[in-house]
């Protein structure tokens, strides 16, 4: 579904049988984004869960209003030298993969900033970032001094510095501007911190210690072990049921399980509570709708704390099709690309009927047939996106019992390589109109419907 604005998402309870049991799965929205900062171009699945979660305040460092009133001037150029000497020793440091060097460029006497060096090293290692370039950003770099007064000799100086690296030791380097503070200690100039920069997402590497796990699926990154091997080994398992769909497909991905919402919002360039209670983000890695590889799926802490296993099969499987099949920045009518991933995610964990059209059907029996297709207006409001997610499944359902399922794959890679021909696509893929269509749609929701009102409906 692409909006105007990030969705919003109200907390609902679904079954799935397990065994002989049913095991409670919290329902909610699942978030697919082309990257924008605005939420622009969304697209929303289901599967959230809510709950209080403390997110920590950010680690106080030079020029917060922790140190006390501050101010920002200029700094001359043989001062701009020395930090570019800093910059390129850490950088030398990082191609040669020389951890004691590149603990050495910061302020080791101190804890937070030890700990930060070696955090952040480790993580650039593990995830595997290469050909790194450091530059300060022109006109970028200030000294930081008391308001008071200034000092007897400029000690710390913060700076906006472009770090560019490729992920993964392939594809092309791509770059991200961060935040530096540099201090002087004696006859030595260190780094004391790193933070996100003013504008644009949180590196994943800053946010503190990561656990990487790199399989042919993806590389699995969190800050918990047991969270990351077991995402690592259902994304294997879901990814087999996905191919069974589609076919084998490839993709690069990166599936990320942060601590706490604040860095899951952080990781996304968003603003507190503008993703409350979405499950996960499908999105390009940098935001750009035209980046390269890989593909981020950004999970939410807070909803997988509330979802069973089979919950977060369903889960991966939906979002897991959005970035096989290339979904992730193109412009395809939300009840295409939402209903086909919908229709793979239920083929791996089948659920009955009046659970995957459950909205529907209610929606049929309060206020009767729909007489359109949902558009994308109804996956971005919350009142009705509900109602469009399980009428977008049924849509591929009917598609793919009447012309068969790989008739409904090869329309819907169709209509993700050309989103402006749904006429042309139906008639020559699957030698049907868009009235025929909803038609056939409007039959199947009265069959369903009926058929609830009977007895249970079957899959």
């Amino acid at each position: 579904m692409f909006s105007a604005a990030p969705a919003s998402a109200r907390s609902r309870w679904w079954l799935v049988g397990i065994a002989a049991a049913a095991a409670v799965v919290a329902a909610g929205l699942v978030t697919v984004a082309n990257g924008d900062a605005d939420g622009g171009g969304l697209g929303v699945f289901r599967y959230a869960g809510s709950g209080p979660v403390s997110v920590p305040e950010p680690t106080p460092t030079l020029g917060d209003a922790a140190n006390g009133p501050q101010e920002r001037v200029g700094v001359s150029a043989p001062t701009r030298s020395v930090l570019r000497g800093v910059l390129r020793d850490q950088q030398e440091a990082l191609s040669h993969e020389d951890r004691a060097a590149y603990v050495s460029t910061w302020v080791t006497n101190r804890r937070r900033s030890r700990e930060q060096a070696q955090s952040t090293y480790a993580n650039i290692t593990a995830l595997g970032l290469s050909a790194l370039r450091l530059q300060l950003v022109r006109g970028a770099v200030h000294e930081v001094v008391p308001r008071l007064g200034r000092r007897a000799g400029p000690s710390s100086w913060t700076a906006s510095v472009r770090f560019e690296s490729a992920l993964y030791r392939h594809g092309d380097a791509r770059d991200v501007d961060v935040s530096y503070t540099f201090t002087r200690l004696g006859a030595e100039t260190r780094i004391q911190s790193i933070r996100a920069g003013a504008v644009g997402r949180e590196p994943i590497w800053l946010q503190g210690r990561l656990r990487v796990i790199r399989t042919p699926e993806a590389t699995v990154v969190g800050h918990d072990d047991d969270t990351v091997i077991a995402l690592s080994r259902q994304l294997a398992k879901v990814r087999r049921d996905v191919h069974a769909v589609t076919g084998p497909m490839k993709a690069e991905l990166l599936l990320f399980a942060p601590r706490n919402v604040g860095q899951w919002e952080r990781a996304l360039d968003v603003g507190p509570g503008d993703y409350d209670g979405l499950a996960a983000v499908t999105t390009t890695l940098d935001g750009p709708t035209d980046a390269g590889p890989p593909v981020l799926i950004a999970m939410n802490p807070e909803t997988g704390a509330h979802l069973v296993d089979l919950g977060v099969q369903v889960l991966l499987a939906h979002e897991l099709t959005h970035a096989l099949t290339g979904a992730v920045t193109v412009d395809t009518p939300a009840w295409i690309v939402e209903g086909f991933a919908e229709y793979v995610a239920f083929e791996a964990v089948p659920v009955p009927v009046r659970l995957s059209a459950g909205f529907a059907l209610r929606e049929v029996r309060r206020n009767g047939l729909p007489h359109q297709l949902p558009t994308d207006v109804d996956f971005a409001r919350a009142k009705s996106r509900d109602v469009a997610y399980a009428q977008s499944w049924v849509l591929s359902r009917v598609i793919a019992r009447q012309h068969g399922e790989r008739a409904l794959v090869v329309w819907y890679e169709a209509m993700i390589r050309e989103p402006d021909r749904l006429d042309e696509n139906l008639h020559s893929l699957l030698g049907i109109t868009e009235s025929q269509l909803i038609r056939r749609w409007i039959d199947e929701l009265r069959r369903l419907s009926s058929a609830r009102r009977s007895g249970p409906a079957q899959r």
